[in-house]
Order: structure tokens, then sequence, then C-alpha cells
């Protein structure tokens, strides 16, 4: 009777054979125990970041802006947290008469519910007893989508064929709706949309908006996440728009500058993320890097 001999495997084979279940269990202790215990990690504010907080901070109690926003479920944290950065940021300002910034708030095709959730959680019980909706600001819903025909009516008239916001309330019974409809783009203080993920180049978005602002300076801030970032921050120091976000870090450097500046904040939300979100990422990079080793250590083992 022969024997079969079973051939053991190296320390780095099965370094590079992970269970699966393994790491999935590694990111979920990954996950949660930053959420209990906080790590508090060191944030410097990037010159991009000063940017987009000087942008909103020209913004005053009165003035009208347009946030044009799929806060999607698959990316909630890098475009809702940084809208409810945004949010605070222009809300914390109070005109001598009780008055605050103007908001419209647009959804790019499917994603108004989520919108509306980070606008609530934004609002909290800080503001909800002072930001009125149907004059500090309007959800109108669903109604742009983000293709080149989005882009260019978001530049025209983002709402020319709708009659309701979100709740189903007729726009003609709504003060703030009612003011601004019909308006373009260069009407607003300031435009604040996604940059519509890598199927558009900026150029190409930017291109509908230009007509409308002869100086080719447009008062469009972009909100981005780290995949597309590095494409498109170039618009902003070159002047076409007036800055773009980096998902995440954004947020949490824009919370921590709202706290160097005096802003009260309910949480701070991007901060109690960055954790998780860099001990996940340091782990996988970790498993690429084992991966890696794996692989060039056994590659030439004859089976």
């Amino acid at each position: 009777m022969t024997e079969t001999k079973v051939e053991q495997k190296s320390f780095l084979e099965k370094l590079g054979n992970i269970p699966n279940r393994i790491i999935f269990a590694v990111i979920m202790i990954l996950v949660i125990i930053p959420l209990i215990f906080p790590v508090i990690l060191p944030i410097n504010i990037s010159a991009e970041t000063q940017m987009v907080y000087a942008a909103i901070d020209a913004i005053q109690p009165g003035d009208y802006i347009r946030i044009c926003s799929g806060v999607s479920p698959y990316a909630p944290i890098d475009m809702g947290y940084t809208i409810m950065a945004i949010l605070r940021q222009l809300w914390s300002k109070e005109g001598p008469n009780g008055e605050h910034v103007r908001i419209v708030f647009v959804s790019w095709t499917g994603n108004s519910e989520y919108l509306d959730l980070v606008i609530r959680y934004a609002i909290g019980s800080d503001w909800g007893t002072k930001i009125k909706y149907g004059i500090d600001y309007v959800n109108l819903g669903n109604v742009l989508a983000m293709t080149d025909a989005g882009f260019a009516t978001l530049a025209r008239d983002a709402w020319a064929a709708v009659s309701y916001d979100f709740y189903g309330t007729p726009l003609a019974n709504i003060p703030l709706a009612a003011h601004v409809k019909g308006w373009n783009m260069a009407q607003f203080k300031l435009n604040i949309c996604n940059t519509g993920g890598t199927a558009h180049s900026l150029g190409q978005i930017v291109g509908y908006f230009l007509p409308y602002f002869p100086d080719l300076k447009t008062n469009a801030l972009f909100m981005g996440d780290s995949q597309i970032y590095s494409f498109w921050v170039g618009y902003a120091h070159a002047g076409f728009i007036r800055g773009i976000t980096n998902g995440v870090f954004t947020a949490a450097e824009l919370e921590k500058l709202e706290v160097q500046k005096g802003i009260k904040l309910q949480a701070m939300y991007a901060n109690a993320t960055l954790g998780p979100y860099n001990l996940v990422n340091l782990f996988v990079i970790f498993l690429i890097v084992i991966g890696n080793i794996s692989y060039f250590a056994t590659r030439k083992k004859v089976k």
C-alpha cells in the first residue's frame, strides 16, 4: 500500500491564504473598537479645505445658495458628513433680525431620501427651533440626473418642470421655493454639488456652467471623494470652481476648523469616523503587502 505524503505548507503560504472569515472578523473589530474607545488622530488642515471653508464663510445670512447632491447608500460617509459639516457652518450664521442663509436642496435622481436624512441630522436639536422649513430651506427632492443633460439643467434651472417639493407640498405654497423658482446658477451666491464621479470630467461639467459666468470663474463648489479628488483639485486652484472636498477627510478638517472658530457642534461625526476608516485602510495595506510577500516567496515552488 502506497503511503500518501501530505505536503506541509510553509508559514508564508499560510500567510498568503488567510481565510475570509478571519479577515472580516478583524475588520469588524477595527470598526467597533474605535467607536467604543475613540482613537484621536492628529488632523492637519489642508490648503484645499481652507479654500472650501473660505467659500462657505463668505456666505452671509439672507444669501441664497443651492445644494445639489446625491447622498447614496454607498457613499454616506464621504458625502453625508461633508454636507453636514457645511450645513452647520452655514446655519451657525445669524443676522440681526434672526435671518439665516437660505438653502435650496436638489437631489440627483433616486437619492432624495438620504439627503433628507442628512438635513435632519445636521439641524438636530441645536437649530431645530430656529431653522424654518420653507423660509430658511426647502427640499425639492429628485430633480436631476447625473448626466450631461442633468448638469446643463442644473446651470439653467434645476426644477423648471417641478411643481411640488419632496413632501408633496406645491411650490407656490413655499415662500423660499416660489422666490427663487426659475433662477439660473449665477443668481445663487453659491452652488454646492456632487462631482458626478468618473463618468464625467470636470471640464465637461464646468463647460455647462461657464456661459453664465463671463469671467470664467463659476460659483460652484464640488463635493468629491478620495478616488477622484486628485483629478479635480487643479480646477479649484485655477479658479474655475470655488473649491473641491476630499470626502470624509475634508469633513473632519471642516469640523476642526468650525470648533476653532467657536461653532458649537452637536457631534463631530467625521472625526469619530476617521479612527475606524484609517485603521481598516491600514489593515488592507497590510493584507496587500503580506499577499505580495507570500506570492514572491512561494511562486517558484514545484507542486
